[in-house]
């Protein structure tokens, strides 16, 4: 593998990442092209059998499948992070809104003490 990305100078620093990933006997990931595709890996350590090697499980994936296959996860969270802004929003007008409302139902333990009022 490393002969045929040594052919590609941007993958020079992900090679030498890669090899000081191998001789650390530690799980981590990275990057390196293969032509003008971009790949991602994980070198997983697996528990040692005997002491004097290390194995990894090595999993290579194309850009363009982990791009997929992250783009519906990415739009959940920001659709959660939307959601949360709104509702705090929304919670804070109508604290601002009605005070005495919201002093009720401070004092009345549903939202903490009534000290901090």
């Amino acid at each position: 593998m490393s002969d045929y990305l040594t052919q590609n100078a941007r993958n020079d620093q992900p090679l030498q990442d890669l090899h000081t990933l191998l001789q650390s006997s530690s799980s981590n990931g990275g990057y390196f092209y293969g032509g003008s595709q971009k790949y991602y890996y994980y070198a997983a350590a697996m528990d040692n059998l005997r002491s004097d090697r290390q194995w990894f499980a090595l999993t290579i994936v194309p850009d363009q499948v982990l791009s997929s296959r992250s783009a519906p996860i990415l739009f959940q969270v920001r659709l959660l992070i939307l959601l949360i802004i709104v509702i705090a929003g929304v919670g804070t007008l109508l604290c601002a809104q009605y005070p005495d409302t919201a002093q009720a139902v401070i004092s009345s333990g549903l939202c903490g003490s009534s000290d901090k009022w």
